[in-house]
């Protein structure tokens, strides 16, 4: 098959599309004949060897009965075929024989169950790190640096947390790997500060960049924080997006809570 493709043509059953001895050789070309028992299959990627192949898995293998139909009997007469690989008969069509099996008994293809969707969990962990600088009744800047863990889902669903705490942010991770949101810290009784979060997955690291500006007690607190993470498990749904280039290091994450308080709190 090529991409993209779900069925082929008749015509294909023949030795060009084989491609390989003794189906197709100089001066010859297997042809299929009417009456032969053959059994197909789909299997993952297999041209000539199983260098570099996608998957090394097959389907059911399912028999069936040129000119007929669908069996479940393998037995039968081979026609005599010519020089150059076509059956016996006038112009290269297919001479039937006279069948010496018992008759076939018809049978229904029955597809095997689809297997129940997994939604497998996958732990990114990594660090934040930036830097909080406070101005206005008091000034101060303070590195910022806190643990973060990144929980990803098959079903592409995601959660961020910081030094093992319950998750501040929940999200869904876009088509292309990308994920944003935003969540509120109180800070002090009516201070409230508002974070934008943004990153992206990419395999197995997920990068990103949380940010923050916000008023509080004649002070203004500024966030700017990056954060990279890694997981041993990747999620599923990256198979099927295609791969972009692996941003810079920068991406989202952080949490003013006990930093600002510090600032906002010193020598008052």
């Amino acid at each position: 098959m090529r991409v993209g493709q779900i069925n082929k043509n008749a015509e294909a059953v023949r030795g060009r599309q084989i491609k390989r001895a003794p189906f197709n050789r100089s001066g010859y070309e297997w042809h299929p004949a009417e009456s032969e028992v053959y059994g197909f299959m789909t299997s993952g990627m297999a041209r000539f060897d199983l260098d570099n192949n996608n998957v090394r898995e097959r389907s059911n293998v399912t028999l069936y009965r040129r000119g007929v139909g669908p069996t479940n009997n393998v037995n039968f007469q081979e026609v005599a075929r010519r020089a150059d690989g076509f059956p016996v008969g006038t112009g290269g069509e297919t001479a039937a024989p006279t069948p010496t099996s018992t008759p076939d008994e018809p049978e229904t293809c029955v597809e095997p169950p689809v297997p129940e969707t997994e939604n497998n969990t996958h732990i990114y962990n990594g660090s934040a790190d930036g830097e909080i600088v406070v101005s206005g009744a008091v000034d101060g800047r303070q590195a910022y640096d806190e643990a973060i863990g990144i929980t990803v889902k098959d079903d592409r669903s995601i959660s961020i947390a910081l030094d093992g705490d319950e998750a501040f942010l929940t999200s869904t991770v876009a088509a292309d790997g990308s994920y944003s949101g935003g969540y509120t810290r109180t800070v002090l009784p009516g201070c409230n500060v508002d974070i934008t979060t943004a990153g992206v997955i990419n395999e197995d690291e997920t990068t990103g960049t949380a940010t923050a500006n916000e008023t509080c007690a004649g002070a203004t607190a500024i966030l700017d924080a990056t954060f990279i993470a890694t997981s041993i498990t990747q999620p599923s749904f990256l198979d099927q997006q295609a791969r972009a280039p692996r941003p810079a290091r920068g991406c989202p994450l952080n949490i003013i809570l006990a930093p600002i308080i510090n600032f906002l709190l010193e020598d008052n």
